[in-house]
């Protein structure tokens, strides 16, 4: 997929439904900013959903998360997360992956412009291209998306491996309600509604990113500035792994970020692994002012990961060995 034809879909508006005046001017630079500055398209590795129970997430806080912003990585992540929590007002969506950013700005455009849960089932699971393509014509004032990137979302979601466990029907077989319990908003009407009302505000946004780069993480910071938004999660899943993010990368997303979070603000992060890694993610949720705190009292030969490795071992322990 080339980047100019993923760049066709990121200029798609989807604020369809606004209710508010928020200021997204911003956001929608730093949208066009951030495709134009990226030279690959992606691999589209990381589109399906690999966590099964992500449902933990909700008790993984050390306090319940206050109202705000949600900025995460990925995909169904990003959206069950937003889905689980009715504190959050504002989805972030940023990833590295061109391919994971289209997947989120054509799913955010059905969710808008579905009628109900049972249509968006309906584009989702079961309706042909051209029938999805005419009904977001419908509501958009954009050029028609070319029928060639919408069969890449529907053949993604219904045949990718991967999607198999998320729903690709209508009717979820046993194997999915065992491990995506109460955290599918396809097919549960709350977390729908809470997600599709955020669609509709035009309060999802997806941006190609790189929560690492001081560049990037200032832009974002000042795009939330301007509207006026605090961040109540950060979600950077095990980005903190020291291969994906060293001690200099944490603390540079952290500090740019400090003028949009607050003493509740929670960074969310997974931890996982081995034969059983669908199904061993654990989830962890502290403040994320404390963090930085710690970052800065390490010595030159200490990492953070060996701080934050210890805290899932503390969280697991509190839990009898159990998530």
């Amino acid at each position: 997929m080339r980047s100019a034809a993923i760049l066709f879909i990121l200029s798609l508006s989807v604020t369809l439904f606004a209710s508010d005046s928020i200021d997204l001017s911003a956001f929608k630079k730093l949208e066009s900013e951030s495709f134009q500055n990226q030279t690959s398209v992606g691999t589209g590795t990381f589109v399906h959903p690999n966590e099964w129970n992500p449902r933990r997430m909700k008790s993984a806080f050390s306090q319940t998360p206050v109202e705000g912003a949600l900025i995460s990585v990925g995909t169904e992540r990003t959206n069950i997360a937003a889905a689980l929590n009715p504190q959050i007002n504002f989805v972030v969506q940023v990833d590295r992956d061109q391919q994971v950013v289209l997947f989120n700005r054509i799913n955010t455009l059905l969710l808008t412009v579905a009628d109900d849960m049972k249509d968006y089932q309906r584009l989702r699971f079961e309706a042909s291209v051209q029938v999805a393509a005419f009904k977001i014509k419908q509501y958009t004032k954009s050029e028609p998306i070319p029928e060639r990137y919408l069969q890449w979302f529907l053949k993604t979601v219904r045949e990718q491996k991967g999607f198999e466990a998320f729903g690709q029907k209508r009717i979820l077989t046993s194997f999915a309600e065992a491990h995506f319990k109460d955290a599918r908003y396809t097919h549960d009407r709350i977390l729908f509604q809470r997600l599709q009302n955020l669609a509709r505000a035009g309060r999802i946004v997806s941006l190609v990113g790189n929560l690492g780069d001081s560049s990037f993480v200032q832009s974002l910071n000042e795009a939330l500035e301007l509207a006026k938004i605090k961040v109540s999660i950060l979600d950077i899943s095990n980005a903190w792994w020291p291969q994906y993010m060293k001690n200099r990368d944490l603390k540079t997303l952290l500090s740019e970020l400090s003028a949009s979070t607050t003493a509740k603000t929670q960074i969310l992060m997974t931890a996982g692994g081995g034969a059983n890694a669908k199904s061993n993610w654990e989830y962890l949720g502290i403040s994320a002012q404390g963090l930085l705190s710690d970052i800065n009292k390490l010595k030159a030969d200490e990492n953070i990961s060996t701080k934050i490795s210890s805290l899932f071992i503390e969280s697991r322990n509190r839990c009898g060995g159990h998530f």
